[in-house]
C-alpha cells in the first residue's frame, strides 16, 4: 500500500478530474462530475482540518511543561482549538474539554473499578 497524503490524494483526484474533463471532453455540469468535484473539495477541507489539528496538538503539547516552563495561556488556547475541531464536550462547568470521556483508556479504567468494588 502506498503512503498516501492528502495531498497525494486531491493531487491525484484533481488529475483524474482534469483529464476527464480536458482530454474526454467530460462536461463540468454532468451529476457524476458534479459530485466528483464535491469529492475533492471535501478532501482538500478536511486535509486542511487535519493540518490545524497537527499544529494545535503540537502547541498543546510543547506549552504543557512543567510549572517551570509551562505556558498555560497558549496551552488552554490550543486545548480549545482542539475541543473544537474534533467537537468534543464542555465540561458543564465550562472551564475546559471532556478530552478523557472519549478515551478507550478511562472506559477501562472504569470497568476495573466497577469489578473490584
Amino acid at each position: 500500500m502506498p503512503n498516501l497524503t492528502y495531498r497525494k490524494v486531491i493531487h491525484h483526484l484533481q488529475f483524474i478530474y482534469d483529464r476527464m474533463h480536458n482530454v474526454h471532453g467530460e462536461s463540468e455540469n454532468l451529476d457524476y462530475m458534479l459530485l466528483f468535484g464535491e469529492i475533492i473539495a471535501s478532501i482538500e477541507a478536511n486535509g486542511g482540518k487535519m493540518a490545524k489539528l497537527k499544529m494545535a496538538f503540537a502547541d498543546y503539547a510543547y506549552t504543557e511543561g512543567c510549572s517551570c516552563c509551562e505556558d498555560t495561556e497558549a496551552h488552554d488556547e490550543a486545548a480549545d482549538q482542539i475541543g473544537e475541531l474534533l467537537g468534543f464536550d464542555r465540561y458543564s462547568d465550562n472551564s475546559g474539554w471532556d478530552f478523557y470521556k472519549s478515551s478507550p483508556m478511562r472506559a477501562k479504567r472504569d470497568e476495573q473499578r466497577s469489578k473490584s468494588e
